[in-house]
């Protein structure tokens, strides 16, 4: 034994080291890798839930201000119909006004009407009764002519 010849042992144990190291080794990279990859999906969901909860914040803003809108336009729909409504209870009134006027004008022109008309057949009685006593006069001046 004099030449030196490597030790089975020995040189089973430094495979065994180098081995146990390259597995230390391996197992502290994957355990880092693990680590990177649970901090991404941390930080992935991280985003994801921001994300939504941004997305959530602007919808309920455009939410509200959609209720707000809706709201004035409830608003001024009332209002228009409102002011309609007054405008044309104004002019119902105003015609009335005037219906009634015209009225009392129409049975003022009827009246009035009547009595020419009362007037005028009162007029015509008178005349055809003089017409009628003027013909009579005449009649018997006629005879009396006649006879003489």
């Amino acid at each position: 034994m004099s030449e030196a010849q490597p030790n089975p042992d020995i040189t089973q144990g430094r495979d065994s080291e180098a081995e146990l190291r390259y597995l230390t080794q391996s197992i502290s990279a994957m355990r880092d890798k693990l680590e990177t990859m649970l901090l991404e999906k941390n930080e992935a969901v991280h985003d994801a839930v921001a994300q939504g909860n941004n997305e959530n914040t602007q919808l309920k803003k455009a939410i509200s201000t959609l209720r707000q809108e809706l709201e004035a336009a409830r608003l001024d729909t009332n209002d228009a119909v409102h002011k309609a409504t007054v405008t044309a209870n104004a002019e119902i009134a105003q015609l009335k006004q005037t219906i009634n006027g015209l009225r009392d004008k129409m049975d003022l022109v009827v009246v009035e009407n009547e009595t020419k008309i009362h007037d005028l057949e009162r007029a015509h009685r008178d005349e055809v009764a003089q017409l009628h006593e003027t013909a009579t006069i005449l009649r018997e001046q006629l005879q009396q002519h006649n006879e003489k």
